[in-house]
């Protein structure tokens, strides 16, 4: 898809660490195990009693760290995750579907509550709630203008659930999901308008350090853009529709200014007014293409800079924490290399988090499921080296491998077996109960940080929604 070049040094450093991975092979049923928890500890974490129903809770914890809140983001990837469940052919259980189900059509009114008392404190940006729906008025990283994105991505697929499957709710949901009026006064309608009109503006990302423009918070808002656009056009909105179009391509052209040929990975951020200065070396990247991709859009699963950025991830990463030197399992990942938040304290050491651990494996399975939907593999400079070594095979920049050679059965079965690597990370340092904190300890694995975190869960709900995506679809290759 793209031609870039690349300096030799930066080939150097990438394929420095890309040796075909010895892992040991994933235990089926310990993952099955810890997906039916992972199922079950996020559930629990949804509309807490104390609370209005519909609420999501980052963390039950209430002190060291304080996580008892709504964050705008995080809820809509829970919920992301949520419907990700709901819709997969593959889970059978309709018990937990129906209490999904019953939790979205409660979601759907708290966001209600939190957007129109956003709007009446700091605005659509405002990135956390007390349970209650009232925002939290203290001091804090805001605007975030990720969240509105997000959450007007997963009510526009939360709309199409209920159209297609003709919810009882459905035609009372619809208008109340989105409405052609303006001012705007229905979900996807205020939070798109919102994205429209703002997303050229600085602001928080979604660690809440630094203030700027950013890449994940620009996916992000493309995506719910185009959504809207789609939107809008089922509702005869169509002034609406051409509008929200032609600022998702704007953003589209200014997301092309976040890939830095000279350090061989797209930077997350951009025009930093506040904030630490880093290599901008970050795992948002490679969660903003997981959360917000658009198929075969720039920067998508198959772009070959996300993959460049990605390889330059798991580099920094295996080198600077002590575990990683277990080798049996895949890289732990962690936020960004000059990390200094360790789950409790903003001055110490970061560690490798789950849910960054956790896309890496889903990141894997989804591009190993872009070259099956192909079938065919392009070589180029970014992916030359790592798919030599998965296949053991000499390559070379513009061949294109099919699936009659043996290089592209073994380059994807290598995706495949370094992707459960990941998850075998996760695995190997979960705490016995199957609860998974925010962090793995850099030194011994231990959890660490909030427990239980609910964006924990769903990263490994969605990881291994995407591996049984992958075993089903790629099995003859993976004998």
């Amino acid at each position: 898809m793209f031609q870039f070049k690349v300096f030799a040094l930066v080939l150097l450093m990438v394929s420095s660490v890309l040796a075909k991975p010895n892992f040991k092979p994933i235990n089926s049923n310990e993952l099955e195990n810890q997906f039916q928890r992972s199922i079950y500890f996020l559930l629990k974490n949804t509309s807490p009693a104390d609370g209005v129903k519909g609420s999501v809770i980052a963390a039950p914890s209430k002190s060291h760290p304080d996580y008892y809140y709504h964050w705008v983001r995080d809820a809509a990837l829970v919920v992301d995750s949520l419907l990700n469940l709901y819709l997969d052919p593959r889970f059978k259980n309709q018990s937990v579907k129906a209490q999904i189900r019953t939790f979205l059509l409660d979601h759907v009114h708290f966001n209600s509550k939190i957007q129109i008392s956003s709007q009446s404190f700091k605005g659509l940006g405002e990135p956390k709630f007390w349970v209650t729906g009232l925002p939290f008025t203290g001091p804090w990283g805001r605007p975030q203008n990720d969240g509105p994105a997000l959450r007007a991505s997963t009510h526009a697929r939360i709309l199409d659930v209920a159209l297609r499957e003709k919810w009882p709710e459905a035609n009372q949901l619809a208008p109340f999901l989105y409405a052609a009026k303006i001012p705007a006064n229905s979900l996807i309608k205020r939070d798109t308008e919102f994205v429209a009109h703002h997303w050229r503006e600085p602001n928080f990302d979604l660690w809440e350090e630094v203030y700027g423009m950013h890449f994940y918070t620009l996916l992000a808002q493309r995506k719910s853009l185009l959504f809207g656009a789609s939107v809008a056009n089922a509702f005869k909105d169509q002034g609406a529709a051409q509008f929200y179009t032609t600022q998702a391509n704007q953003i589209g052209s200014t997301l092309e200014s976040f890939w830095s040929q000279g350090r061989g990975y797209i930077e997350a951020t951009k025009f930093v007014q506040r904030g630490r200065n880093k290599s901008q070396l970050d795992s948002a990247v490679l969660l903003g293409v997981l959360h917000s991709e658009i198929e075969d859009a720039h920067f998508s699963v198959a772009d070959p800079r996300v993959l460049a950025s990605f390889l330059r991830m798991k580099s920094a990463f295996a080198s600077i924490y002590t575990i990683n030197k277990n080798t049996a399992y895949g890289t732990a990942i962690g936020r960004y290399p000059e990390d200094t938040y360790d789950g409790y304290n903003t001055n110490s050491r970061g560690n490798p988090w789950v849910l960054s651990t956790a896309a890496g494996a889903e990141y894997l399975y989804r591009l190993m499921m872009n070259h099956l939907k192909k079938k065919q593999i392009q070589i180029n400079d970014f992916n030359r080296n790592f798919y030599a070594d998965l296949s053991g095979s000499q390559l070379k920049t513009g061949q294109v491998l099919t699936p009659m050679d043996r290089s592209y059965s073994l380059v994807i079965k290598g995706l495949f077996e370094e992707a459960d690597g990941y998850l075998a990370r996760v695995l190997f340092h979960r705490n016995a109960d199957g609860s998974l904190s925010e962090q793995m300890n850099r030194e011994n694995g231990y959890m660490q940080g909030a427990p239980n975190l609910t964006w924990s869960h769903a990263s490994i709900i969605t990881a291994k929604l995407r591996r049984d995506e992958a075993i089903s679809v790629g099995r003859a290759f993976l004998k």
